[in-house]
C-alpha cells in the first residue's frame, strides 16, 4: 500500500468505532470459568516484601464526584501537566514513544480553573504553557449521555495523535502505536492527579466530530482518549 492508501485505512478504522448517540450504553462481559484457576501469593512468604508498591504504583480509581463550586488551581493543572508530559532538549521525559516520534498533543477545554479564561487550549510541551484556541467550554456536549457527570468538571483533557508523525516510518500500524501512547501518557495523568489530590476520570465515550470540530482539529488529527479533572 501507497502512504495515501494507509491513511485512508486508518480513516476507516477510526471514524468506525465512533461513538454515535444510541449505540448500547453497557454490555456484560464474558464470563471465565473458576475451574483450574492458580491462586497469586497463596502464602505471605511468597510475597515480595522488600518493595513498597503503593510507593510505586498507588491504588488509583475514577472519580466522578466534581463540583463547580471548587474551581480547579491553575497552578495544579499547571504541575499535572509538567509531571505527566513534558519536553527537555527535544526529548520526552515522561513516557516511550514508538520510534521516539512522541505524536500525541494534549488539549484541554477550560471550563473551572481559577485564573484561567474558559475555553479551549494547546498544551505546549517544551514551555509548559497553555496556548489559546477559542471560547468552546460546553465539555457535557462532546460527551455521550451516561458521562452526565462531565456538567461539574473543572476541564476536560484530549489525548490527539498527529499520524503524520508516524505514518512516514510505521504507515497504517502507526495508528496502533498512538493508541498505546495514550495509555501511557494517561496512566500519567491518573498517578499524578492522585498524588495531587485532583479528581480525575478517563473517558473514551465522547463525540469524534464534535471534538475534532471545537478543537479545530485538521484531518491529520485524531482525538483519541480523554481525561475530566475537577
Amino acid at each position: 500500500m501507497n502512504i495515501q492508501e494507509e491513511k485512508d485505512l486508518i480513516d476507516f478504522y477510526h471514524l468506525n468505532t465512533s461513538n454515535y448517540y444510541d449505540q448500547l450504553i453497557s454490555e456484560k462481559g464474558y464470563h471465565y470459568s473458576d475451574d483450574n484457576k492458580i491462586n497469586l501469593a497463596s502464602h505471605p512468604n511468597d510475597i515480595i516484601n522488600n518493595l513498597i508498591f503503593e510507593d510505586i504504583l498507588p491504588n488509583l480509581t475514577s472519580k466522578r464526584d466534581m463540583s463547580l463550586n471548587n474551581p480547579l488551581d491553575k497552578n495544579l493543572l499547571l504541575n499535572l501537566l509538567y509531571n505527566c508530559y513534558r519536553f527537555e532538549n527535544g526529548k520526552c521525559l515522561k513516557s516511550p514513544s514508538a520510534g521516539g516520534l512522541y505524536p500525541i498533543e494534549l488539549f484541554i477545554i477550560i471550563k473551572n480553573v481559577s485564573h484561567v479564561k474558559k475555553g479551549v487550549y494547546h498544551y505546549n510541551r517544551e514551555k509548559i504553557s497553555l496556548n489559546f484556541i477559542n471560547e468552546f467550554s460546553d465539555i457535557h456536549e462532546l460527551n455521550v449521555p451516561n458521562n452526565n457527570f462531565t456538567r461539574n468538571v473543572a476541564c476536560m483533557i484530549f489525548l490527539v495523535c498527529n499520524i503524520d508523525n508516524l505514518m512516514g516510518k510505521y504507515g497504517a500500524r502507526a495508528y496502533r502505536y498512538c493508541l498505546i501512547e495514550c495509555g501511557h501518557v494517561g496512566q500519567n495523568i491518573s498517578i499524578v492527579s492522585n498524588n495531587l489530590g485532583i479528581k480525575s476520570c478517563a473517558i473514551g465515550g465522547f463525540y469524534d466530530s464534535k471534538v475534532r470540530n471545537h478543537l479545530n482539529l485538521s484531518d491529520n488529527f485524531y482525538p483519541l482518549y480523554s481525561y475530566v479533572l475537577g
